[in-house]
């Protein structure tokens, strides 16, 4: 690890990891997600020659539900929380390595690998940035597990295979080749409560505001046409406008439910 990792010259920072010099992120592909699309992503995601990115960009917009959100946080949390203390044999602790898990790209090292279990893997490249500690976490949807390869960007179908040299003396990998992470379950939960309540405003807005009725003299077609064009103005509630001598009935359903 001598010679990868972030250095300076000439006050700029030159990122000299090397898997970190060869990805070209995407942004998160977001799309109006349903039970059919994220079996879709699911199966293509298992498959023999299959890719992640779908899936992967599916968890991070299902990750938008703040209570998901928090649930994996409080997870994560859980572990983090709690201090390490580097002990030899003798059960004496060594302050120089104390002080090295205590920095604070340790502890956000600790998260990474915690978060292995929400996306099913991770693949972090170690480096050193001027003497000190720094790490880069591949992003997932870059990652193909089953044949230990980063893409350049992730819709290729071969990449950079970091479990050979030199990259396996920098990177390690968090997690199995065919777990998808807990997220997978999740994100099911996740678009079913959007879809209800999708549909329950859908159900408000049309049955929860009143019906609006107007009578107007049969034969004064200016009056109708009037209000009409009111009642159009005044909301989305739905209306009627009937002659005086018209008679207008509603059917209510005996089960509301």
């Amino acid at each position: 690890m001598d010679n990868e990792g972030i250095s300076k010259k000439d006050n700029q920072t030159i990122e000299s990891g090397l898997l970190i010099q060869n990805i070209e992120v995407s942004p998160v592909a977001r799309s109006e997600a349903d039970i059919h699309s994220w079996r879709v992503k699911h199966i293509h995601a298992e498959a023999i020659n299959g890719n992640r990115a779908a899936l992967y960009d599916l968890y991070s917009d299902c990750l938008l539900d703040a209570f998901l959100k928090r649930m994996v946080a409080k997870r994560v949390l859980g572990v983090t929380k709690n201090k390490l203390r580097f002990v030899n044999k003798a059960g004496v602790e060594i302050k120089t390595e104390n002080d090295f898990i205590n920095l604070r790209q340790f502890r956000k090292l600790r998260q990474e690998i915690q978060l292995q279990k929400a996306w099913g893997i991770s693949v972090i490249e170690l480096m050193n940035d001027n003497g000190f500690f720094k790490f880069f976490s591949v992003p997932r949807k870059h990652v193909l597990p089953k044949e230990g390869q980063v893409l350049i960007t992730q819709h290729d179908i071969d990449g950079i295979e970091y479990r050979k040299p030199p990259y396996n003396k920098t990177v390690i990998e968090i997690g199995d080749f065919d777990d998808l992470g807990y997220l997978l379950e999740a994100c099911a939960y996740v678009i079913y409560k959007r879809g209800s309540i999708a549909d329950w405003a859908n159900y408000a807005q049309t049955f929860g505001m009143p019906f609006r009725e107007a009578r107007y003299d049969g034969f004064n077609e200016l009056v109708r046409m009037q209000l009409e064009n009111a009642l159009e103005k005044a909301g989305s509630a739905a209306f009627a406008v009937l002659p005086r001598d018209a008679e207008l009935k509603f059917h209510e359903m005996k089960n509301s439910a």
